[in-house]
């Protein structure tokens, strides 16, 4: 399941949501565009990683994967959870995020709809999230139903 969020409030609400049920096989992956007022030949500052991974460890509630590379049709892009392996292995020498159509291959290859995975790619790049939920379908109806009331912040 995938859910993209214009606001960084809607992703932190949309994570406190999922952390409250308590449904211990779900992994959660976030992709966020960095802004690019932070970024510098296509990199961000140690002292900048270093605070987006606290943040979104602290958010998460355990100690997950970060890693960042750079799109170039949307930016620079931080990806923490589950998928980062995913969205950073190297194809001859390139992430495969890091490749034009990376993310959204990706997100179809998850089985994300080409319309959703399209609108998804779309908020990235105007700064947005995009929220990536795996677990077992009963857990993932009970989120979809929770997530609801936090698109209409």
């Amino acid at each position: 399941m995938t859910k993209a969020y214009f606001k960084l409030s809607q992703m932190v609400a949309a994570i406190e949501t999922i952390k409250k049920k308590r449904l211990v096989n779900t992994q959660i992956s976030v992709l966020g565009k960095i802004d690019d007022s932070l970024v510098e030949d296509n990199s961000i500052s140690r002292s900048k990683q270093k605070e987006f991974k606290e943040f979104w460890r602290q958010l998460l509630g355990s100690p997950a994967d970060f890693g960042f590379f750079f799109n170039p049709e949307i930016g620079t892009i931080f990806i923490v959870g589950s998928l980062v392996s995913t969205f950073l292995q190297d194809v001859e020498g390139t992430k495969l995020g890091a490749m034009s159509v990376g993310p959204y291959g990706i997100l179809r290859g998850l089985g994300i709809e080409p319309e959703h995975a399209s609108s998804h790619i779309k908020i990235l790049g105007k700064g947005g999230f995009i929220l990536i939920i795996r677990g077992y379908d009963q857990d993932l109806l009970k989120l979809e139903e929770a997530l609801i009331p936090i698109n209409k912040y």
